[in-house]
């Protein structure tokens, strides 16, 4: 038999290989590697099997049983202490019910970032997940988790006892996006006890965004000064009768700058309290304000000078079938072409005394150059005719706007 001669880049990369297969960090040599190849997992109880035993012995958990669509609950294993990532950890295994043993009490989590990434069926997380004296991402952790029912408790070093909290959290959006079997949620975003715990709380972009059965929200804060966006947060939550706001600390500066789009398609919600839009819309901070479209529920709203620096009205109540009163509102930043357009289209309920507000907001919008039409605006001609008869007409008119029509 001719013989030849293995190079070592070559058994180098047959070893790197089947460690890519079983996840292992084992060294090979050419007497080991044939046995090591038939033990590579095949089937079902294979691939559990090679996860209790990475679940036993690695030290980063990232993407650990990422695309196991068949795995439906996770082994019985033992966690030593120290810091673990699940980033991805468990990322699209679609026929996970139960986390029964992922017990993260004795280490600290370090992300949670896609985590459990539609886990379908999956009904509930992680009984406590202790993120140690960190702040962790927790972007897109539950994303299309539609059966997942309780939110997980949160627990750090700051924090004596868990709570279902984000208190370490620095990230949370689209964390429960499209659980659409969530039906009430009351939760810390910030820490109370005199100082903000972890690092400051950055976005809850879409967090809840598509929670189709969630009816009552509470968040609690000990200030919600840090969060930069609230960007599609509740958007297309359909069943959302009732949100509250609650600052354990009381008001402090705001720092969030996108808002666009918060509670659109919330069509159940009738009013959003004043709590509310203060921490959204922010005096003094740039935004747009497309928060409040297609929300067939809603009957009254009062901006106020909360939109003073607001350079975007335009979709911002289309599609408001039962709005009565828009209150006062400050339009004097606003800008740009389109700044304006359908702001109250198909919004036909709106009382006399609103379209009179109405016309005294656009007063203040003098940036505004061009397309200065109250159809432009979305109003019917209807209401622009009724625009015509009321106290703010004629001063409007005097500055060069026209119905349209």
């Amino acid at each position: 038999m001719a013989k030849g001669l293995v190079s070592d880049t070559n058994l180098t990369a047959i070893a790197n290989a089947i460690r890519t297969k079983n996840g292992s960090s084992d060294r090979y040599t050419p007497a080991t590697m044939a046995q090591a190849i038939s033990d590579i997992p095949t089937s079902q109880v294979d691939q559990e099997s090679a996860l209790q035993w990475m679940l036993n012995n690695k030290t980063d958990y990232t993407g650990i049983a990422a695309g196991l669509t068949t795995l439906t609950t996770l082994p019985t294993f033992t966690q030593t202490s120290g810091q673990k990532s699940l980033y991805r950890a468990f990322y699209n295994c679609r026929s996970l019910t139960s986390l029964a043993g992922l017990n993260t009490s004795t280490i600290a989590i370090t992300s949670l970032e896609s985590a459990f990434y539609n886990c379908q069926v999956l009904s509930s997380g992680p009984s406590v997940i202790n993120t140690g004296t960190g702040s962790i991402s927790c972007s897109q952790a539950f994303y299309n988790c539609y059966a997942l029912n309780s939110i997980p408790l949160f627990k750090s070093s700051n924090v004596t006892t868990p709570r279902a909290a984000l208190t370490s959290v620095n990230d949370a959006s689209a964390m429960f996006y499209n659980c659409q079997s969530l039906t009430d949620i009351d939760l810390w975003i910030r820490d109370s006890g005199g100082a903000a715990v972890g690092a400051p709380f950055d976005s809850l972009s879409s967090t809840f965004s598509s929670c189709s059965s969630l009816q009552t929200v509470i968040l609690r804060s000990y200030n919600f000064g840090g969060i930069t966006s609230f960007a599609s947060t509740f958007a297309n939550c359909s069943r959302l009768t009732s949100i509250q706001f609650i600052e354990t600390y009381g008001r402090v500066s705001k720092t969030n700058t996108t808002a666009q789009s918060t509670f659109r398609g919330c069509s159940a919600l009738e009013n959003i309290p004043d709590a509310v839009l203060d921490v959204i819309i922010v005096p003094g901070v740039t935004t747009t304000l497309q928060n409040f479209a297609y929300q067939s529920g809603l009957r009254s709203i009062n901006l106020g000078n909360r939109t003073s620096a607001v350079t975007n009205f335009r979709d911002a109540f289309n599609s408001c079938p039962n709005l009565v009163d828009v209150g006062q509102m400050d339009m004097s930043s606003a800008k740009g072409s389109n700044a304006i357009w359908d702001m109250f289209l198909d919004s036909p309920n709106l009382s006399n005394q609103s379209l009179d507000n109405i016309m005294a907001s656009l007063l203040t919008a003098t940036l505004l150059t061009k397309n200065k039409t109250l159809k432009y605006v979305g109003l019917s001609s209807a209401q622009a005719t009724t625009c015509t008869g009321l106290s703010n007409w004629a001063a409007l008119s005097a500055a060069g706007w026209t119905t349209g029509y």
